[in-house]
């Protein structure tokens, strides 16, 4: 989505605000759920291939806790919600957040993710670029590596549950 809504202005790239917590969370889904594939692709700047279709994304808050993001932001008065998405009450993600927050020590946990996670990343991308073909959507022709694109998925599982 995000994809097809900057293509009215064509960004060199989209930022995104997934924070050091966000990351490291995804990692661990990574991980757990054995989609290497997937961690592969992320990173301070994300992906492993480039496509005239897809606009690149970078996280510039990619190592700063989610703590020190939100102190920052709050004294600066930007206007966000700092709750949980309401979206996300019964997501994988939340599990993973909960482990977290389960650990002692866990900055340095997240942090040691983070610094291993780097450490593997040039590996993980070549050995996985050639599972990274970036085709489109059979519903919306969006960029994607799936059939069909999460947003589609989404979209067909709201209409259904409907």
């Amino acid at each position: 989505m995000l994809n097809k809504h900057a293509k009215i202005i064509y960004p060199a790239v989209l930022a995104n605000g997934h924070n050091r917590d966000d990351e490291a969370q995804a990692v661990l889904m990574n991980i757990f759920g054995a989609t290497l594939q997937l961690a592969g692709r992320m990173g301070p700047r994300a992906g492993i291939k480039t496509d005239a279709k897809f606009i690149p994304r970078v996280k510039p808050l990619y190592f700063i806790g989610e703590e020190d993001a939100i102190y920052y932001s709050k004294t600066k008065g930007f206007p966000v919600h700092y709750g949980e998405c309401p979206c996300s009450a019964d997501t994988y993600r939340r599990e993973i957040k909960r482990l977290f927050l389960s650990l002692d020590n866990r900055e340095n946990i997240k942090e040691n993710i983070m610094k291993s996670f780097m450490a593997m990343k040039p590996k993980m991308m070549q050995y996985y670029s050639n599972d990274a073909a970036i085709g489109e959507c059979e519903i919306c022709g969006e960029p994607t590596s799936q059939r069909v694109c999460n947003v589609c998925q989404l979209k067909m599982k709201i209409t259904v549950d409907a």
